[in-house]
């Protein structure tokens, strides 16, 4: 079975405000590396942040140790955790 390389980040349905609100698809990269591309979603299909990006590598406890590259916001850390955990439990 070949590893996984990217899975489904974000909730929009967390919240419908500006700030809990995407979606997107999180790769990794190397073991500690990843690269997080989405966007916002609205209640009624609307979409803004498109293009938001963050590129960023992780220490042993999961939280950023480096931002490599950033644009625009992203989901909530802890939907940022479980799929590093996922991703990296099927390397």
């Amino acid at each position: 079975m070949k590893a996984k390389k990217s899975i489904s980040c974000g909730d929009w349905h967390l919240s419908w405000g500006f700030s809990t609100n995407k979606i997107g698809t999180l790769t990794m990269l190397g073991p500690n590396e990843f690269i997080w591309k989405g966007r916002s979603q609205g209640r009624h299909g609307q979409k803004w942040n498109t293009g938001a990006k963050l590129h960023f590598t992780v220490d042993a406890d999961l939280n950023i140790d480096q931002t490599i590259e950033e644009k625009g916001s992203y989901p909530r850390w802890s939907e940022v955790k479980k799929a590093i955990v996922e991703l990296q439990s099927n390397q």
